[in-house]
C-alpha cells in the first residue's frame, strides 16, 4: 500500500452516540432489518453490569403487523427484504420499539446472511421480547422461535475503536433454511436511554446496506400532546400521513421499492442524509445547549486531585501560552484514549476527577477534564459538541443529541477563540498551529446558546509541502534526489500514528513506493529522516535517493529527464468512473511542490518555462517553470476549494483533470554539449551547410547530407564527457547507422561494435549490427546478431526482415520465405508493402509462377484505397503495372527521387532475375547503383547481386 493510501485524515476519537453509519466497517450495515439501540458508554463509576436476558411474548395490542404486498417490486437480489419496518410507541417512561421484517431467501449464496438474526441492546434501560420467527416455505409455516437456540453474546464490536459499549446480541442461527424460503421475524426493544431526559429521539435508516427492500415503513404512535418534530431526507421518495386519534398522534413513513445501498467511501456524508429519518423532541438548538450544558457541568466539579494537576502544570510553565499548551499536551498523551460507553454515560462525561485517577476517557471524558483544568486556570474554556461524521450537514438534521457525536473545547486566547481536540494523542507544536479544523459547525455546550456556530475550515491550510531536488554534479555519472515532504496538521498526526503502529521498513516502502512510482530509476540510499516541527503540528520526512539512469537521449538531440509533481496529482486522483450519480467527497486544502534540478556544469540555450494557470469553482492550479544555467526549477501549487464534487460536475470535472494531468509534470531538457562545444558544433554546422550549397560536398541524396549533420553533432556529443554509458552506447549506435548511411560500413561497424562493449544488452545495437553486416554480406554475423535481438527483444518483427533478406540473398528461398511471413505477421510491415514485395520475389526465385506468387502475397497486400510509395513496385511484380508507369509514380512532387528509383530498379532486376532476363537483370541493377542511393538496403543488395552474377 502507498503512503497515499495509507494517510488519511486523522480519525477523530469520535464517542457520542449518534445515528448509526450506514455501511460501518466491521459492522453489521445500519438499517439492516436487525435492531441496534442507540449507543451509551459506561464509566469506571458506573454500577455493577446488568443481567441482560429476554422473554418471549405475544405482539403488542398497538403494533399493526404490515403484510407483504405482492403488487410492490422488490429490486433483484439473492438477498430481499420484502418489508423492513419499525414501529414505536413513545410513553411517558420512554419508549417501545418493535422490529419486523420478511426475508426473501432467493439463491443459496444468502443462506449465510438469511438465515442468522441478531438484536443489540443495552441492558442498563433495555428490555428485549421476541414475538416471532418463522419459516415460510410454500403453503407451510414453520416457527423457529426456539429459546434455547437464542444465545447472549457481549461482541463489543467497537473494541478496535477503544470502546466498550456494555451492549449485549441476542443471536439466533436458522436451522434448515433453504433457497426460496421466506422468513419472518419481529421483536421488540422496550426502553429509551434515560440521558436524553424523558425526550424522545430517534434516526432510521430508510435504504439498507445489506440488501434491496421493497417496502419499509416507520410507524410512530405518541401523546398527540408531545411535539415531536420530524425530518424526511427525501420527501419524493417517502410518504408520511398522520392521524390523530383517542389522543395519539400517529404518523407512518413508507417508502417502497428501494434500491440496495452501495459502499462508497468517496460519499460526502450530506447524501446519507436522504435516507434518513429523524425525530427529535427538543424545540431548538437551544434545548440541546441547555441539556448538554448540564451533562458537562456535572462533570467539571472541583476537586482536590484536578487542584493538584493544576498546581503541577503550572509549576512546570513559565507563562500563559506555555501554561495552556502543557496542559493539552497532558490531556491528549496521558489521558489514554479509551471509551466504556453504556447506559446514561453514551452523552453523560465522566467527572474530571475520575478521569484523572483512571487515566483514560473517550472524547466527552477528556473534554470535560481539559475544560475544568482550563478554567481553574483562569482561562475561558467551553466544551463544544460536534459531528466528525456529518460536519456541515449537521445544520441540516434535527436540533436533538444525536446530531452530534464528538466533542471539542473552545478556548479563548487574547480574546479569540481556539478550538482544541482532546483525543489527538499525536499533536504537537504550538496550541495556535493545533486548532481542530473541518468540523464545519458545533454547539457550545453553554446554557442560552441558541445556534451553531461556524468552526475553523481548513480549506486555505497547507496539508503537504514538498520540495525535490535533483543534483547532477557530473551529467555522465548518476545523479542525487533528496525529497522532502513536510506534512501538516491531520497529515503530520496521521503520519506519527503510522510510524508508531507499523515498523519502520514498512513506513518507508511507502515512502519510497510513492516516489518510485513517479521516478521508476530511483534507488533509496540511506533510511528516511523524521523530524518533528517544534512549534508546528508539522513533521518533515527526507528520503535519498540515487537515481540511476535517469536521463534518455531521444533522436540524439537533449538530454531528457521527466519530473511529476506528486504532491498536486495525489489530491486530484479520481475514481475510475466514467459516469457517477452520486457526489464525491474531496479534501480541501493547499497542496504544494518544488522540483529542482542542479547542475555541476553549465549548459547553453534557454530553457523552458511552462506555464499553467487553471481556476474553476472546485480548485485553483498554479505551475510555473523557471531556469537559468546551471539551474532549472518548477513550481506548483494546489488548491482544493470545495470538499463536494456535484454528480452533475462530475463529467466536466474528470474531463478537466483529464487535460491538466500531462501538466503535473513535464520534462527537463539538458543540452548533451558544454557550452564551448554548442558554439563550436553551431560556426562547423554552418560551415558545412555552406559547402553543401555549393555543391563542394557531393552527396547523392537529403539523407547523406543528414547523416553528414548528424555525424558532426553525434561526435561532439561523444567528446563532451555529458553522457552516462548507456546513453554513449545510443550515440555510438546512431553514429554506426550514420556512417552505413554514408556508406561506410566498416567505420560504422566499429562504432556499433564500440556501443556494445558499453551496453552488451542494447537490443538496438545488435539489430543496427545485423543491418550492417547484411550491408558488408556477412551472413554469419546477420544470423548471430538477429538471434541476439530476438533474445533481447523477442517482440521486434523488423529483425526478421533483416534476417530474410539475408537468406535471400544467399540463395535460401525457403527461410527467406518463412522469416518474411512472420514479419508480416504485424501490420505495420504489411501497409509498409516492402515485405510483401521481398515475400512475392521469394516465392518466384524458389519456382513459383507470378500468378501463384500473387496469390501467396495477396493477403499481405495494403489495406489503403489509395496506397502511397512503394505500391507502384508491388504492381510492378505483379505484372499490374508497367516500369514507365512505376517511374511516373515514384515523383515526389513532380520531382525525380534517387531512392524510389534506386529501390525501384533493384525490384526489376530482381524481378527481371526471376523471369529469366538476366540482361535486364545487370541492367537494372546497375542503375539501382548508380544512384548512389548508399543508405538503402536495396542499394547495398543490388551490389550483392552483381558480384553473384557478374557485371556482363
Amino acid at each position: 500500500m502507498t503512503l497515499a493510501k495509507t494517510i488519511r485524515a486523522h480519525g477523530l476519537g469520535c464517542c457520542l452516540a449518534a445515528a448509526a453509519w450506514p455501511l460501518a466497517v466491521g459492522a453489521q450495515p445500519a438499517g439492516s432489518d436487525t435492531h441496534r439501540a442507540k449507543s451509551a458508554p459506561r464509566t469506571a463509576s458506573a454500577a455493577a453490569p446488568v443481567q441482560a436476558t429476554f422473554t418471549i411474548e405475544r405482539t403488542p395490542a398497538w403494533v399493526q403487523p404490515l403484510a407483504a404486498d405482492p403488487a410492490v417490486p422488490v429490486p433483484a437480489g439473492p438477498y430481499q427484504l420484502v418489508v423492513a419496518e419499525e414501529q414505536v410507541r413513545v410513553l411517558d417512561h420512554g419508549a417501545e420499539h418493535y422490529r419486523h421484517t420478511i426475508r426473501q431467501i432467493n439463491d443459496t449464496s444468502a443462506l449465510q446472511q438469511g438465515g442468522l438474526i441478531d438484536l443489540s441492546f443495552d441492558p442498563a434501560y433495555q428490555r428485549l421480547v421476541f414475538h416471532q420467527v418463522d419459516i415460510v416455505r410454500g403453503n407451510q409455516r414453520i416457527n423457529k422461535l426456539d429459546p434455547r437456540k437464542i444465545h447472549l453474546l457481549q461482541r463489543e464490536q467497537q473494541l478496535e475503536r477503544q470502546v466498550i459499549d456494555g451492549r449485549f446480541t441476542a443471536s439466533l442461527v436458522l436451522d434448515d433454511l433453504r433457497a426460496g424460503d421466506r422468513v419472518e421475524w419481529s421483536a421488540t426493544v422496550i426502553g429509551d436511554n434515560p440521558v436524553f431526559g424523558g425526550r424522545f429521539v430517534d434516526t432510521e435508516w430508510n435504504a439498507y446496506g445489506n440488501a434491496p427492500t421493497g417496502t419499509w415503513r416507520l410507524r410512530v404512535v405518541a401523546p398527540a400532546a408531545r411535539d415531536i418534530h420530524v425530518r424526511v431526507g427525501d420527501p419524493a421518495t417517502t410518504t408520511v400521513t398522520t392521524r390523530v386519534h383517542d389522543g395519539l398522534r400517529e404518523t407512518q413513513f413508507k417508502r417502497t421499492s428501494i434500491a440496495q445501498l452501495a459502499p462508497d467511501e468517496r460519499l460526502p456524508s450530506a447524501e446519507y442524509l436522504k435516507w434518513q429519518v429523524e425525530l427529535s423532541e427538543f424545540a431548538d438548538w437551544k434545548e440541546v445547549a441547555d441539556w448538554a450544558a448540564q451533562l458537562f457541568a456535572r462533570a467539571m466539579q472541583p476537586s482536590p486531585a484536578v487542584d493538584a494537576q493544576v498546581a503541577e502544570l503550572k509549576g512546570k510553565s513559565h507563562d500563559r501560552e506555555s501554561l495552556l499548551r502543557a496542559t493539552l499536551d497532558f490531556v491528549q498523551r496521558d489521558i489514554r484514549y479509551f471509551g466504556t460507553e453504556g447506559g446514561t454515560d453514551s452523552h453523560q462525561p465522566a467527572a474530571a476527577d475520575t478521569v484523572l485517577r483512571q487515566r483514560f476517557g473517550d472524547c466527552k471524558d477528556k473534554v470535560a477534564l481539559l475544560a475544568e483544568l482550563l478554567t481553574r486556570m483562569g482561562f475561558e474554556a467551553t466544551p463544544v459538541i460536534v459531528s466528525a461524521q456529518y460536519q456541515d450537514a449537521s445544520a441540516k438534521r434535527l436540533p436533538g443529541p444525536l446530531a452530534f457525536d464528538h466533542a471539542i473545547v473552545r478556548v479563548m486566547v487574547d480574546g479569540k477563540p481556539v478550538f482544541l481536540d482532546a483525543t489527538r494523542a499525536y499533536q504537537t507544536g504550538r496550541v495556535q498551529s493545533r486548532e481542530a479544523l473541518d468540523l464545519g459547525v458545533g454547539l457550545l455546550a453553554q446554557a442560552g446558546t441558541t445556534a451553531l456556530a461556524a468552526l475553523p475550515s481548513g480549506r486555505d491550510t497547507v496539508r503537504v509541502d514538498t520540495l525535490d531536488t535533483f543534483a547532477f554534479p557530473k551529467l555522465a555519472r548518476e545523479g542525487t534526489l533528496t525529497s522532502v515532504t513536510t506534512l501538516h496538521g491531520e497529515w503530520a498526526e496521521t503520519f506519527r500514528a503510522i510510524l508508531a503502529g507499523q515498523s519502520r521498513a514498512d513506513v518507508q516502502k511507502a515512502v519510497d513506493g510513492e516516489i518510485v512510482r513517479a521516478y521508476p530509476t530511483l534507488v533509496a540510499t540511506t533510511p528516511m529522516e523524521v523530524v518533528d516541527d517544534g512549534d508546528e503540528d508539522a513533521v518533515r520526512i527526507t528520503a535519498h535517493y540515487r537515481t540511476g539512469e535517469f536521463w534518455t537521449l531521444p533522436e540524439q538531440r537533449a538530454l531528457l529527464g521527466r519530473y511529476a509533481m506528486g504532491a498536486l496529482a495525489r489530491p486530484l486522483r479520481l475514481p475510475d468512473q466514467p459516469t457517477r450519480t452520486q457526489s464525491l467527497r474531496i479534501q480541501t486544502g493547499r497542496f504544494l511542490q518544488h522540483v529542482v534540478f542542479d547542475f555541476g556544469e553549465p549548459f547553453p540555450g534557454v530553457q523552458n518555462t511552462p506555464r499553467l494557470d487553471e481556476v474553476n469553482d472546485i480548485f485553483e492550479l498554479h505551475t510555473r517553470g523557471q531556469g537559468q544555467s546551471p539551474r532549472q526549477e518548477m513550481f506548483g501549487e494546489l488548491h482544493l476549494l470545495t470538499d463536494t464534487i456535484p454528480a452533475a460536475e462530475w463529467t466536466a470535472h474528470r474531463d478537466r483533470i483529464v487535460r491538466i494531468w500531462p501538466h503535473l509534470g513535464g520534462n527537463v531538457l539538458v543540452s548533451p554539449y558544454s557550452v564551448s562545444q554548442f558554439a563550436a558544433l553551431r560556426t562547423e554546422g554552418d560551415a558545412l551547410l555552406a559547402k553543401l550549397r555549393k555543391g563542394d560536398l557531393h552527396l547523392a541524396t537529403q539523407a547523406q547530407a543528414a547523416a553528414t549533420m548528424k555525424l558532426l553533432a553525434l561526435d561532439k556529443a561523444l567528446d563532451s564527457d555529458r553522457l552516462t554509458p548507456p546513453l554513449r552506447a545510443q550515440v555510438l549506435v546512431a553514429k554506426g547507422i550514420a556512417l552505413d548511411n554514408l556508406g561506410k560500413q566498416d567505420l560504422g561497424r566499429g562504432a556499433i561494435e564500440s556501443a556494445l562493449m558499453l551496453d552488451p544488452a542494447n537490443a538496438e545495437a545488435h539489430a543496427a549490427l545485423a543491418e550492417n553486416a547484411l550491408g558488408r554480406g556477412d551472413d554469419a554475423m546477420v544470423l548471430r546478431e538477429t538471434a541476439e535481438t530476438l533474445k533481447l527483444s523477442p517482440s521486434r518483427t523488423d529483425i526478421y526482415l533483416t534476417r530474410g533478406r539475408m537468406h535471400y540473398l544467399a540463395g535460401a528461398m525457403g527461410p527467406a520465405r518463412d522469416d518474411f511471413v512472420i514479419a508480416l505477421q504485424s501490420r505495420q510491415e504489411v501497409e509498409r508493402m516492402y515485405g510483401t514485395i521481398w515475400l512475392y520475389l521469394a516465392n518466384r526465385r524458389a519456382g513459383s509462377d507470378p500468378g501463384k506468387a500473387a496469390e501467396a502475397v495477396h493477403a499481405f497486400e495494403p489495406s489503403a484505397t489509395y496506397p502511397e510509395w512503394p505500391f507502384s513496385v508491388l504492381q510492378l511484380m505483379e505484372n499490374r503495372t508497367t516500369l514507365d508507369a512505376a517511374l511516373v509514380a515514384s515523383q515526389d512532387n513532380g520531382q525525380r527521387s534517387a531512392s524510389r528509383e534506386c529501390e525501384l530498379y533493384y525490384y526489376a532486376g530482381e524481378k527481371a532475375l526471376a523471369d529469366g532476363d538476366m540482361a535486364g537483370a545487370r541492367k537494372f541493377l546497375h542503375m539501382s547503383v548508380a544512384t548512389g542511393v548508399t543508405e538503402f538496403v536495396e542499394y547495398q543488395a543490388a551490389q550483392r547481386e552483381l558480384a553473384r552474377i557478374g557485371d556482363k
